[in-house]
């Protein structure tokens, strides 16, 4: 689960993308912190996503997951 601590450290350039969706607890969590923390569009989204899970996957179990 991605903490205020962790929001404030992403700011402020102390840690990475990766390091953020390695605390997140699923993808939607991932998907969320960047729709609403960040503001991204759903390219940037999708673009944001793969760059730190390495697929499409991650992504797509965002828009799954917020289905159910």
């Amino acid at each position: 689960m991605i903490a205020i601590k962790d929001m404030e450290m992403y700011d402020s350039g102390l840690v990475t993308d990766e390091y953020i969706y390695n605390k997140c607890d699923t993808d939607l969590e991932m998907y969320n912190f960047c729709a609403s923390h960040l503001c991204m569009s759903e390219d940037d989204i999708k673009e944001a996503m793969r760059n730190v899970s390495g697929a499409d996957d991650a992504y797509y179990n965002a828009l799954t997951q917020a289905e159910e």
